[in-house]
């Protein structure tokens, strides 16, 4: 079969297809860029050899599986105290530690990475990783129910070895993939608590137990915390 060659008549001229309306469609210049003014429908797989240059990719693009598709983070610097009434666990936000997305499609999976910095006042402290959808709360990264008195801890911290006076700051994290499986708006969030042989604990976010500030040399860190969520295509 023989081709069918279209070609501008010199040099500066170009090829172009138009509407009834004589409106340009597609334009392609002598140099072989080709320029549309609409949007471009193509039913088969198209192969690049070149380099995309330009242009936005629509919300309706399909990503590969295992593509991050969104990023998000959340960064606390402030100092918040956690009292626990002596009944464990009595579980309180940390304020700032919380993250809303809406899935792109139900079979988004989420990579969710934390980190809280934090001390406590009285033996051991915790942090709770929470997904909620529609107001629906569920605990992740929870440890198997075994035995009969066993609690099953969330991610927790080193016992606080001197006790009430030099609990000093460390950090806890969380790294888990999660897997919603809904489209309506998901958010995680970060708890904490502490925990006591005997009544109430104290945990302090982003800060010692003694909180030294003084010029004799007697001082202690301030931290940060937070969390970093990635949603990743199914």
């Amino acid at each position: 079969m023989t081709d069918i060659v279209i070609k501008p008549s010199n040099s500066d001229g170009s090829v172009k297809l138009q509407t009834e309306g004589g409106t340009n469609g597609l334009t392609m210049a002598n140099t072989g860029v080709l320029t549309t003014s609409g949007n471009v429908s193509i039913g088969a797989n198209v192969a690049v050899t070149g380099t995309v240059t330009g242009g936005t990719l629509g919300t309706g693009v399909t990503f590969p599986a295992g593509s991050v598709i969104n990023v998000q983070q959340a960064l606390k610097t402030d100092v918040q105290t956690i009292t626990n009434s002596g009944t464990f666990p009595d579980w309180e936000d940390i304020t700032g530690l919380s993250i809303t997305m809406t899935p792109k499609s139900a079979s988004s999976k989420f990579f969710i990475q934390s980190c809280v910095m934090c001390s406590g006042q009285y033996w051991k402290v915790y942090v709770n990783l929470l997904r909620v959808v529609g107001g629906v709360s569920t605990e992740l990264q929870l440890g198997d129910a075994r035995g009969t008195y066993r609690p099953r801890y969330r991610v927790g911290t080193l016992d606080n070895t001197f006790q009430d006076t030099h609990g000093p700051i460390q950090y806890i994290p969380h790294l888990i993939i999660d897997s919603p499986n809904t489209t309506s708006d998901v958010t995680y969030k970060l708890q904490g608590t502490g925990r006591n042989r005997s009544g109430e604990n104290i945990m302090y976010i982003n800060r010692s137990v003694p909180d030294r500030d003084n010029s004799s040399g007697e001082y202690d860190d301030n931290g940060s915390s937070s969390i970093v969520i990635m949603e990743i295509a199914g």
